[in-house]
C-alpha cells in the first residue's frame, strides 16, 4: 500500500508487483525460512549492481529527492529509513549507472509503534526537516501532493489479495483503512503535521 501512494506521491521507487509463491518453492527453502509461506506476496523487482546509500552518498542525491522522501516517511509513519555516519538501515539503494538513489522497503510504513522524537532523531534525511517547514510554499506544494496521494491508498487497499487480510485462517488482520486514512488526511489539520521535530 504504501508502495502505491510512494509512486503516486512520486518517489523513485522500485518497481514492484504482487507475485505468486508456489509451494515448490517455499519447500526447497531451509525450514527457518519457509515461515513466508505460499500465494501472493510482494515483489520487487531486482536492481542489478545497485548499492545500499551509505552515509557519504548522502550529500549526493538531490535536495528535492531527500525533501519527498522526509515527508513521505513521515506521513506514512515509516521509521525504518535510517542512517547515521555510525551506520543504520536507509533501505534505499544507489544505482551507479543513472546516479539515482532508488527507494525500497516500506514495510514499516503505518507502524502503530511510530515514535516520532526517534524518526527525527535517526531518518536519513532528517536535516531536511527545517528547510521544508520554514518554506509555506513548499509546505502547500507538498499539501497538494500529499492530497493528490491519498486516493491510491483506497485503490491498493481494494486490490489487495485477500488473503493479506488474515493473519491466520480465522484471525483477522490488525491493519485498521479506516484509521490510517484518517491519519494521512491529517496532515491538513492545523500544526501537527508540519510542526512535527517541534
Amino acid at each position: 500500500m504504501a508502495g502505491n501512494i510512494g509512486l503516486a506521491f512520486g518517489l523513485p521507487i522500485a518497481p514492484f508487483t504482487i507475485v505468486d509463491v508456489p509451494a515448490e518453492l517455499v519447500e526447497m527453502l531451509p525450514i527457518d525460512q519457509q515461515e513466508l509461506g505460499t500465494g501472493p506476496a510482494f515483489g520487487s523487482l531486482a536492481l542489478s549492481h545497485a548499492l545500499e546509500v551509505s552515509w557519504p552518498q548522502v550529500g549526493s542525491v538531490p535536495i528535492e529527492t531527500r525533501s519527498d522522501i522526509l515527508v513521505f516517511d513521515w506521513w506514512v509513519r515509516n521509521g525504518d529509513r535510517s542512517l547515521t555516519a555510525l551506520g543504520g538501515n536507509p533501505n534505499l539503494l544507489w544505482n551507479p549507472t543513472t546516479e539515482r538513489v532508488v527507494v525500497i522497503d516500506q514495510n514499516q510504513a503505518f507502524d502503530d509503534a511510530f515514535n516520532p522524537a526517534e524518526f527525527f532523531f535517526s531518518h536519513i534525511f532528517r536535516a531536511e526537516w527545517g528547510r521544508i517547514v520554514a518554506d509555506c510554499v513548499t509546505v502547500a506544494t507538498y499539501e497538494q501532493r500529499l492530497e493528490a496521494a491519498i486516493a491510491q491508498f483506497t485503490v491498493a487497499c481494494d486490490s489487495c489479495p485477500e488473503e493479506w487480510w488474515w493473519v491466520d485462517e480465522g484471525v483477522p488482520t490488525t491493519f485498521d483503512a479506516d484509521k490510517i486514512l484518517s491519519q494521512l488526511t491529517a496532515f491538513s489539520q492545523a500544526d501537527g503535521f508540519w510542526g512535527g521535530a517541534k
